[in-house]
């Protein structure tokens, strides 16, 4: 079977963007909409927050056939869940920043 060259079906440490560096993006993203937005407009607004940052490994797709920095954004809004920084209880495909989230954000951006 001949594997499409796109196709890994997992990046070794290192060569692919860190899930931290799409964090902070996804906060700051969810506070200049407001709060709340589609899950894909966020995660398109942090592609574009940081394509400086992103990796030519990072457009590869997955094993899933998922673009592998989208896929990377979703897992770091997994872990911002899991840190109360965004609310776990959202409607489903909407991603909401949380009370904790917006404290965080303004302390390390020193906004006010």
């Amino acid at each position: 079977i001949i594997q499409n060259k796109l196709m890994n079906k997992r990046a070794k440490p290192g060569t692919k963007t860190n899930i931290k560096e799409f964090m902070i993006p996804i906060l700051e993203v969810l506070y200049e909409l407001g709060g709340s937005e589609k899950g894909r407009k966020v995660v398109d607004l942090v592609g574009e927050k940081i394509k400086h940052k992103l990796k030519d490994i990072d457009f590869e797709l997955n094993n899933c056939g998922k673009i592998k920095w989208r896929h990377t954004a979703h897992w770091a809004r997994l872990h911002l869940v899991h840190k109360g920084l965004l609310k776990k209880n959202s409607p489903r495909g909407i991603w909401e920043i949380s009370d904790k989230g917006i404290e965080y954000l303004k302390k390390i951006k020193g906004i006010n």
